[in-house]
C-alpha cells in the first residue's frame, strides 16, 4: 500500500487546487511500505502513458480541452483513471517503468514484498503514482501538447500535399 505526505491547504479555488490536496510530496512515495520515488517521464514512460490513453480511453481524448491549463492535471488524472480498466496491462507497465526504490532493496522479503505490488499495486499506490506523476510533469505537459501539435500540423499538411512544408 502506498501512502504520502499530504500537505497543508486553504480551501481551494479551482479544480487544480483541489487536486492538488491529493498530491504527495513531489517524486515521492510510500510502496508496500518502501520509500519510493516516481521518475520523471522520459520517451519511453511517455510512449507508455499514451498506450495506456488510446487502449483505455480512445476517442474520449479528443473531448478534452488540452488548452485548459487550469484544469489540465485533473483532467489527464481522471484520463490515466477511467483508462485503467480498458488498458491494466499497460498501466502495469507504466508504473513499474515509472516507480523504484528510493534505496537499493537489500534483503529478499523487502524485494518481495515489492515485486508483488509492482505486479498488482494497490489502488491507493496506482491514484498515488498518477498524482505524482501528473503533479511533476504538470509544467511540461502544455509544452510538448504544443510541439507535438505544431508537428501534426506540418506532418497533415505534407500528406495533404505530398510535399515537404518550406
Amino acid at each position: 500500500m502506498a501512502t504520502t505526505k499530504r500537505p497543508a491547504t486553504k480551501p481551494a479555488a479551482t479544480a487544480t487546487a483541489d487536486f492538488e490536496v491529493i498530491l504527495a510530496e513531489p517524486g515521492h512515495l510510500t510502496v508496500a511500505g518502501i520509500p519510493a520515488r516516481v521518475k520523471r517521464i522520459r520517451t519511453r514512460e511517455l510512449m507508455l502513458a499514451v498506450r495506456v490513453l488510446t487502449s483505455g480511453v480512445g476517442a474520449g481524448l479528443a473531448h478534452i480541452d488540452w488548452d485548459d491549463r487550469d484544469n489540465l492535471q485533473v483532467n489527464l488524472a481522471g484520463l490515466l483513471l477511467s483508462a485503467i480498466p480498458d488498458a491494466y496491462d499497460e498501466f502495469v507497465d507504466l508504473v513499474r517503468a515509472l516507480v523504484e526504490p528510493a534505496e537499493p532493496i537489500q534483503d529478499s522479503d523487502t524485494q518481495r514484498a515489492w515485486n508483488q505490488e509492482m505486479a498488482n499495486p494497490e489502488v491507493e499506490t496506482t491514484v498515488d503514482v498518477i498524482a505524482v506523476l501528473v503533479a511533476q510533469e504538470r509544467d511540461v505537459i502544455p509544452v510538448l501538447l504544443g510541439k507535438a501539435r505544431t508537428l501534426l500540423k506540418a506532418s497533415s499538411a505534407l500528406f495533404r500535399t505530398g510535399k515537404k512544408n518550406s
